[in-house]
């Protein structure tokens, strides 16, 4: 069995600050994967927790990309229409990197 490898991070900036000391929850889900090129996609949630108001915000979501070269890489199911809207967006981001990856390469060094 492959074990999977980290290939980026996208662009992310922080939608609310966040305060030394505060308390982050941190949610992670696969969003999107493609079997064939053996590549997923994770999004990560970060919540802070106030416990003083009893209330969690969110400060942002990360998308992380792995690859598994050699591995099986399962196909990602939506279950529900918030699923398939972070799905669309793990595609979108994909597809995004692609691009880029492609136009970087195609630049004279």
């Amino acid at each position: 069995m492959s074990r999977p490898s980290y290939v980026s991070l996208d662009d992310f900036s922080f939608k609310k600050p966040v305060n030394i000391g505060s308390i982050l929850k941190l949610t992670s889900q696969v969003v999107y994967s493609e079997p064939e090129n053996s590549t997923f996609q994770i999004a990560v949630s970060a919540d802070v927790i106030d416990n003083l108001e009893n209330s969690m915000e969110r400060t942002n979501t990360f998308f992380f990309n792995f690859s598994c070269p050699g591995g099986h890489v399962p196909c990602v199911v939506p279950r529900s229409y918030e699923d398939m809207m972070k799905y669309l967006e793990g595609r979108r981001r994909a597809q995004t990197g692609k691009l880029i990856s492609k136009l970087q390469n195609a630049m004279p060094k």
